[in-house]
């Protein structure tokens, strides 16, 4: 998987610069880009419980984009109000393994500080493991193959009474007076151990695998660490009640009408969970600007499953249902309303796992560390009659959107951003650069104009800059060169009946239809199973393990011929005068089978996602991996030209009598490229981007780039440098052996060669299977001298590291 280490969050439009700060005190800010919170805060009392989708300035949540915002909003409430301000990476974390017990050590200004701990490698099942991170030890039943790693909070922070605050390993490090509460140090030593597992692969922990436990107080420590460390796949806070999974203001009410409920006050007067600024108020709950609700909200749209018992009244019953019951909403509104699960079952024995609850239990451990994604993980129950006795009219007065709808679904938690925002991340109106003979810097926005109408030049410095530079180059593909993409549709569903997936799909009241081919592996394993989806087949080799989709991609747009312009179902859902080329339509068709599985009953993963084609689909492919994020390894085979070849070089290798086929040649005869690009064809040096910059959109995902050196007019030369060229995306986000080429001759076009079984089953190991130490650093090709390619010909920019 992608190291998270190098993937910013989603940002929204900007509203300023980020306010100052005052050196040496730790603050939460907001995303670059979002609106800034006031200071001081000015807080009103509400007796309800607080929209997730309104802003702190009163603006409503519409979008994906806005609700990134949103969310870093609450986490910086959260922080100023009630937990205290966590702390950004230490300088240094190092570890090592002795048998079962983890030495992490954590260093940062000259001190260094040792967490120890402690794994139980389960009986069975292959390394690495998935596995469930519990504050001092859980009750909850191992599941096959899934390691127990327990970590030792009361070290990192103590939390006896009032008296421990500034005690314990975090403080040894930051200082007694650091506004962080226990529970939120206690997260911080989460982050700490998934760093160390990250960078320790004897461990043989699967660091992308890994959910989090606690009961009682811990459960309320493993709710704030899933809210606030987004590398958890899954959080199963249990019995956590008031100030876990309950809600503030509900508690307060259930007290306030008699019931024995713990309180804000009580949990404030007893302990350092939560922060000194917290105490003030412990006794006017009324006038926070969030409640526990948007604590789960956090989480979304990772796991979360609430475990809690009813036989307590003290745990606040009401106050737990009725505040996950709305902290769902934001799931649902994200959709994914089945990525968390409320079971409330009432036993005696606090603490102890009921088997009464073993079933959603094992469906989200199933779902969310096995990959078994078809698992029914819908639950939202209670023992107690009418909902335990919540009401949601008495707290509930905002409406949930529907922030899917027209837009992209959520991606995964760490992934880059699909749609960053920002001055510099919007494409120029009109080109004001030159004609270019090199290759375009992907390291330098293109030009716009500033008030004065001058041009003016950005480089790109900064991981979070090449993710915005990334969204501009995507705009210009679609301007020049591909058309307009459009995004998820209102409706999409899919239905399977034997080895058909038939993929629905319904837009402002027009409707279409189109089939796939889903062909299981033979093989024992009963899934789910990683996939690959293939342009108009495939003569890949049988993989083991691995589902295979194939579908006619010139059911949705004809390219036979530039009289099929507008031809096929995506124009009869979006016009014939729809801008997209057909490549952007078959890009368009892949997303909407990933979306159609997500729907349909098929014994297939939802994160293992491949894509492939060869020629001209293996070109669709390519535009498909880089423009839907969710697609972790795109093979691209024999595409030449116009596919993983740059139009520059395979010009300069037209000119100097090597018939490779060129811009020209290619909108002759097809409607591969949309009518925008046909004006270009004969002067791509005006264009602001090439094909180089097309591969590294695909970053920081896997790339691996199958390629004939028998075929000259495949562009042999074209193709090499184009693709070594957008490897140096890949090498300056650190990650250079994500994307491979091999370049190999041989006289069959389209048949799959065994030559390059290795690097194909090497990607396919890493990317689709998870085995993340696999050896992808495969770059050749078996013409001398680089297949005649010349860097300092091409390339006049240098690579920054990022």
């Amino acid at each position: 998987m992608s190291p998270t280490s190098t993937r910013p969050p989603a940002t929204a439009s900007p509203t300023g610069d980020p306010p100052a700060t005052n050196p040496g005190i730790p603050t939460a800010t907001s995303l670059p880009g979002c609106a800034q919170l006031p200071e001081p805060l000015p807080l009103q009392a509400n007796q309800r419980l607080p929209d997730p989708f309104t802003f702190f300035n009163g603006t409503r949540v519409t979008n994906m984009t806005d609700w990134t915002c949103r969310r870093s909003e609450i986490s910086q409430l959260f922080q100023r109000l009630e937990l205290g301000v966590i702390p950004a990476a230490p300088e240094s974390v190092t570890a090592s393994i002795s048998g079962p017990i983890l030495s992490v050590t954590i260093s940062r200004g000259g001190r260094s500080v040792t967490i120890h701990p402690t794994i139980s490698y389960p009986p069975s099942g292959s390394a690495p493991y998935s596995a469930l991170i519990a504050f001092g030890g859980t009750t909850l039943p191992r599941p096959a193959g899934v390691a127990i790693i327990t970590l030792n909070n009361d070290e990192i922070a103590q939390h006896n009474d009032t008296s421990s605050r500034g005690v314990g390993l975090f403080y040894d490090l930051y200082g007694a007076d650091h506004p962080a509460s226990a529970m939120m140090a206690w997260t911080w030593g989460v982050s700490r151990l998934i760093d160390a597992l990250q960078n320790l692969p004897s461990a043989n922990i699967d660091s992308d695998r890994l959910a989090i436990t606690g009961c009682g107080v811990n459960g309320r420590g493993a709710l704030v660490a899933g809210a606030f460390e987004e590398r958890l796949s899954l959080t199963i806070p249990m019995e956590s009640g008031t100030g876990g999974a309950g809600c503030w203001r509900i508690a307060q009410k259930l007290f306030s009408t008699g019931h024995v409920t713990i309180t804000a006050s009580d949990l404030a007067r007893e302990n350092v969970w939560f922060s000194k600024t917290f105490n003030d108020y412990a006794s006017r709950v009324d006038e926070l600007p969030f409640d526990h609700h948007l604590l789960a909200a956090l989480v979304a749209p990772r796991g979360l499953l609430i475990l809690d018992n009813s036989q307590f009244s003290w745990l606040g019953p009401a106050s737990v249902f009725g505040c996950m019951k709305t902290g769902r909403k934001v799931y649902e509104a994200l959709g994914y309303a089945d990525s968390m699960g409320v079971s409330q079952i009432a036993h005696t024995d606090y603490c102890q796992f009921p088997p009464d609850q073993y079933v959603e239990y094992q469906a989200f451990m199933n779902k969310f560390l096995a990959g078994k994604r078809t698992e029914n993980t819908t639950v939202l129950k209670t023992d107690k009659p009418n909902d335990a006795g919540f009401v949601e009219a008495e707290w509930v007065d905002w409406t949930v959107p529907n922030l899917v709808s027209g837009s992209s679904p959520p991606t995964a938690p760490n992934e880059p951003p699909s749609t960053p925002t920002g001055a510099n991340c919007v494409a120029p109106t009109e080109l004001t650069e030159p004609s270019n003979q090199m290759l375009p810097n992907p390291f330098t926005f293109a030009k716009r104009s500033d008030n004065s109408g001058l041009p003016i030049d950005l480089a790109v410095n900064s991981t979070e800059e090449w993710y915005c530079r990334r969204e501009q180059i995507g705009q210009l593909f679609q301007k020049y060169e591909f058309g307009t993409l459009e995004q998820r549709p209102q409706y999409v569903s899919g239905e399977i009946f034997g080895r058909t997936l038939t993929v629905n799909i319904g837009h402002k009241n027009r409707n279409i239809s189109f089939q796939a081919t889903l062909q299981y592996p033979d093989t024992d394993d009963p899934g789910p199973f990683p996939y690959i989806i293939a342009l108009g087949g495939s003569t890949l080799p049988h993989l083991t393990d691995m589902a295979l989709i194939t579908f006619d991609p010139e059911d949705l747009a004809q390219a036979n011929g530039t009289d099929s312009r507008g031809k096929g179902k995506f124009y009869e859902l979006y016009g014939e005068d729809h801008s997209a080329s057909a490549l952007m339509v078959w890009a368009w068709g892949v997303s909407r089978i990933i979306d159609a599985v997500g729907t349909a009953p098929v014994n297939l993963e939802r994160k293992g996602v491949g894509v492939t084609g060869c020629s001209d689909h293996g070109r669709g492919a390519l535009v498909a991996g880089a423009f839907d994020q969710r697609i972790e390894l795109t093979l691209v085979i024999e595409s030449g030209v116009g596919g993983a070849g740059c139009w520059r070089i395979a010009d300069d290798l037209k000119k100097s009598g090597i018939g490779a086929l060129t811009a020209t040649d290619i909108v002759k005869d097809t409607v591969l490229f949309s009518s925008t690009f046909t004006g270009f064809a004969n002067r791509t040096s005006e264009l602001p981007v090439d094909h180089h910059l097309l591969a590294a959109m695909v970053a920081p995902r896997g790339l691996l780039v199958l390629e004939n050196s028998a075929f000259s007019w495949l562009g042999i030369s074209s193709v090499y440098g184009c693709m070594k060229t957008a490897r140096k995306v890949y090498e300056s986000l650190g990650m250079k052996d994500r994307m491979g080429v091999s370049q190999v001759g041989h006289t069959d076009h389209c048949q799959f060669q065994g030559q390059q079984y290795p690097e194909l089953n090497a990607f396919v190991n890493k990317f689709l299977r998870y085995r993340t130490q696999e050896q992808t650093n495969y770059f050749k090709t078996d013409v001398p001298n680089d297949a005649g390619y010349v860097e300092s010909k091409w390339v006049d920019w240098v690579l920054p590291n990022l």
